[in-house]
């Protein structure tokens, strides 16, 4: 059984999924919470890898997901995230850190 990342999820176009996950993402960056951005960004893939038939291939929502758990995983590797404020910026080239693009 696949539980949702948050309530109503199944409910949404994968196209929503997608904002709204990478939404929570940003503000968890902006609060400088790495441990909230893994969350959610576990919560979704797990979801959509749960949910996906054998034999599929990841969609364009769980792809995204686990993009976000590996720059999080760098973040926290370059030692981001050790406190609060620690990480967020400057981990990328990308205007406000890791995250976007």
């Amino acid at each position: 059984m696949a539980v949702e990342p948050w309530t109503g999820y199944a409910d949404m176009s994968k196209t929503r999924r997608k904002a709204l996950m990478e939404f929570k993402i940003d503000e968890a960056r902006l609060r400088w919470d790495l441990p909230y951005a893994q969350a959610v960004a576990a919560a979704v893939a797990n979801y959509e890898a749960l949910e996906r038939a054998d034999g599929d291939q990841p969609g364009d929502v769980e792809k995204a997901a686990e993009e976000y758990i590996e720059k999080i995983k760098k973040a926290g590797a370059a030692g981001f995230g050790d406190e609060a404020g620690g990480w967020g910026h400057g981990v990328s080239d990308e205007a406000g850190g890791w995250g976007h693009g």
